[in-house]
């Protein structure tokens, strides 16, 4: 399974939208869910706001992958953040994939949308792509340690029960 996923990782470099869910092979929390592995490719659809989604999303029973920012909890609640931009995007970013793989916690794999290319298994360096190295890393690695502390003792204090730590690459 470990050797398939990576090939899922490394094929979603070639693709304009990709998603993958891992589970990395945890079972934790209350609910231990279905699935281990999703990933879909291409998009057959995408939608950039909550309005073409909501819309997008009544006539079918398929899956829709993607991502919400941070700042979407302003339009549900009456809450600002005066964090400072770090990165750029739309207001979300949902697609239909046109080739969706489903891995069970029960170990089927199902091809819910789509079809294999031919060469799906053969891994090639796709131009123009590039996986983040060490170079990319501007952040010290005492600042970092020291926020991870203060993380665990935010949730072990019970001030947090979840909290999402993202650091920009350059």
């Amino acid at each position: 399974l470990d050797a398939f996923k990576q090939v899922c990782y490394l094929q979603a470099k070639s693709f304009e939208y990709a998603c993958i869910l891992d589970s990395c092979n945890l079972n934790t929390g209350v609910y231990n869910g279905n699935y281990e592995f999703i990933a879909g490719f291409g998009a057959e659809e995408i939608c950039e706001n909550l309005d073409e989604l909501s819309t997008a999303i009544q006539p079918h029973k398929k899956w829709w992958l993607g991502v919400l920012p941070y700042d979407i909890k302003n339009d549900f609640e009456a809450l600002t953040s005066k964090n400072p931009e770090v990165i750029s995007g739309d207001e979300l970013v949902f697609f239909r994939p046109e080739l969706l793989i489903i891995v069970g916690k029960d170990g089927t794999v199902s091809l819910e949308a789509g079809s294999l290319p031919k060469n799906f298994f053969q891994i090639e360096k796709h131009a123009g792509k590039k996986d983040l190295g060490a170079e990319e890393w501007s952040h010290q690695r005492s600042d970092y340690i020291q926020k991870i502390d203060t993380i665990h003792h935010l949730i072990r204090n019970g001030i947090v029960y979840e909290l999402n730590y993202c650091l920009p690459f350059t």
